[in-house]
């Protein structure tokens, strides 16, 4: 699976989550190879989401418009969500552990 097709899976789950608002037509969050092909673009959104920064729209010649990318917003959102979850379910495991004996300090 490319890089474009799992950034843009994220969006779309993360659309489901709550709406930000609509993706511009060539978002490179979209799932169409044409339009995802703007590979350094993808690239720098997939870092922002890692390195917890923020992407921004671009035109067709790559310029930055200054808006938040409403594709990055979703995708961000649709990891958040899974930290969350992550989070949630080790909480609940460690009470879990605390309250039947089977955790405790060494």
């Amino acid at each position: 699976m490319e890089l474009s097709d799992m950034l843009a899976q994220a969006a779309q789950k993360g659309a489901r989550l709550g709406n930000l608002g609509p993706m511009c037509s060539d978002c490179a969050f979209k799932p169409q190879p044409d339009i995802n092909g703007y590979s350094e673009a993808v690239h720098n959104a997939a870092g922002a989401l890692v390195m917890g920064g923020v992407f921004h729209c671009h035109t067709p010649q790559y310029a930055d418009t200054g808006a938040v990318c409403k594709g990055f917003l979703y995708a961000q959102q649709y990891f958040d969500h899974l930290d969350k979850q992550a989070y949630d379910e080790k909480e609940t495991a460690d009470a879990q552990r605390s309250t039947d004996g089977t955790g405790g300090s060494a």
